[in-house]
């Protein structure tokens, strides 16, 4: 099954990347199988939710690594220890909540889904 691991993709040139640390067993999970699930957090004072899900391909090309690297570097974020994955997405979801007064949102939301182009 997936791991639940937090990580920081990375978007350069087209693509979603992933630096997985290599002490991680999320590193061993993704050469194992490849799956990954990505899920965002709600913005504050929301309750929806994004998810992609697909395939992680490790990519050893020294020259790639080093600029996905500095692309997260870019960020403010710090890559040490890492091993390189290029993320194919195969699927997506988006869930809205029509909000409550109060605060939060209704159940059960608006489903939006997206199948990866082929």
């Amino acid at each position: 099954g997936l791991r639940i691991h937090p990580v920081c993709p990375i978007q350069d040139e087209g693509e979603l990347w992933l630096l997985v640390g290599n002490h991680s067993p999320k590193k061993w999970d993704l050469l194992r199988d490849g799956q990954f699930a990505l899920h965002a957090f709600p913005v504050a004072g929301g309750d929806d939710e994004f998810m992609l899900a697909g395939t992680a391909t490790h990519i050893p090309d020294h020259e790639t690594e080093t600029r996905v690297r500095a692309a997260l570097v870019a960020t403010g974020a710090t890559s040490g220890d890492d091993t390189c994955f290029r993320l194919s997405i195969e699927r997506a979801l988006l869930s809205l909540y029509q909000p409550k007064p109060g605060g939060g949102g209704i159940w059960p939301p608006d489903y939006y889904r997206w199948p990866a182009r082929k």
